[in-house]
């Protein structure tokens, strides 16, 4: 029989009390749909989106109508023991991520949100400050996208594709050496244009999102390391696409977009009659050919990483793996979806981490020298 709810909402319980909460029902809006990899998501009424398993679709069943922890246990096959620890009762752990998540009458618990929110930060390796535009803005932008789509799809694939292959095959065997340094109005101009470059990087993201007919939940501007500045467009959405081609195509709009300029600006140089604008121009396809590079890395949550993992047909791979080696090297239990992972994944969550965590070290080491050199400079 069920239990009824008592007044109010419950207490929040321990790890190890689920079967003693009298009701635990979900109480906010989901709806189950068929996202990447044909993996069932979990989606909330303000666009979040959470991958679970198909075996947990009969909880998420069992938990719409409401039941005591109790009966709960008793109908769902394979709940841990009453004895098991948290790490071994994938039912408790699933309750966990729905009570964190704010989706069931039971309150969320802030001291194990602000540890799991610290973990997944330092796990992820997560160093970018983040500044969303207003919401309003965002559908503005949605809009245009899914206006995008009442073209040939083909044609605007073609067209994405084409003209930055086109223009790179053009313009960039011919980006030379500079003849000189530019003049300090040459260097206003190269960074209002590669802002000017970012600016739309970004935009091209969330319109391939709108496009796709995908919500953009969060676009703006943000501080690497709190340092560099750069854009960001929340792509989580694209995790409710079945198509690997859909995934990359999001995260490739905004390269092909930078590989179109820098073609277009290493053809024109050689067009150029005045040497100073040539070298201005010159100066200008360094910089992106750089930020090109850079932004194709998958070592960080880069356009790269996103495209390597659409690729892979993975979720959410980075802080996945860095959990992995997080929790493995402080000897401590893993959580069922990592637990059930293949050793051929859990190998390459080793190595990607190891390869990783080399990186931002080398980063790190590198900017520390190149301050300490600018100090010294300043100093004598």
């Amino acid at each position: 029989m069920t239990v009824r709810p008592a007044a109010g909402r419950p207490q929040t319980p321990d790890d190890l009390a689920w079967r003693d909460v009298p009701f635990i029902q979900i109480t906010a809006a989901l709806e189950v749909r068929e996202g990447a990899e044909g993996r069932p998501l979990l989606v909330t009424g303000s666009g979040h989106h959470y991958s679970v398993s198909r075996a947990s679709l009969t909880v998420v069943d069992l938990l719409r109508e409401g039941c005591s922890g109790r009966e709960l246990y008793r109908r769902v096959p394979g709940a841990g023991a009453a004895s098991a620890t948290p790490e071994r009762d994938p039912l408790g752990q699933f309750l966990v991520a729905l009570q964190d998540g704010g989706l069931l009458n039971v309150p969320p618990r802030e001291d194990r949100a602000r540890r799991s929110a610290r973990l997944q930060r330092w796990a992820g390796l997560d160093l970018f400050r983040r500044f969303p535009l207003s919401a309003s803005a965002t559908r503005r932008v949605e809009s245009w996208g899914a206006a995008v789509a009442t073209l040939p799809r083909g044609l605007v694939v073609a067209l994405l594709l084409g003209l930055p292959l086109a223009a790179a095959a053009w313009g960039v065997p011919s980006i030379g050496a500079p003849t000189g340094l530019p003049p300090a109005s040459g260097v206003a101009a190269i960074i209002a244009l590669l802002i000017v470059q970012l600016a739309i990087h970004e935009l091209l993201h969330a319109l391939t999102m709108g496009f796709l007919r995908l919500p953009v939940r969060d676009m703006g501007v943000g501080l690497v390391f709190s340092v560099v500045p750069a854009g960001y467009v929340d792509r989580s959405s694209t995790y409710g696409l079945r198509s690997r081609g859909g995934r990359a195509m999001v995260s490739l709009s905004g390269p092909l977009w930078d590989l179109l300029c820098l073609g277009l600006v290493a053809g024109s140089a050689t067009l150029v009659e005045s040497p100073e604008i040539r070298t201005v121009m010159t100066w200008l396809s360094y910089f992106q050919v750089y930020s090109l590079v850079i932004n194709l890395n998958p070592l960080f949550r880069t356009d790269g990483y996103y495209v390597l993992e659409s690729l892979l047909g993975s979720v959410n791979m980075r802080t996945r793996a860095f959990l992995y080696v997080v929790l493995r090297l402080g000897r401590r239990e893993l959580p069922a979806h990592l637990r059930t992972t293949s050793a051929r994944t859990r190998a390459g969550y080793w190595a990607y981490a190891a390869v990783c965590a080399c990186y931002a070290a080398f980063i790190v080491m590198t900017l520390v020298v190149s301050a300490v050199a600018v100090l010294r400079v300043v100093t004598s």
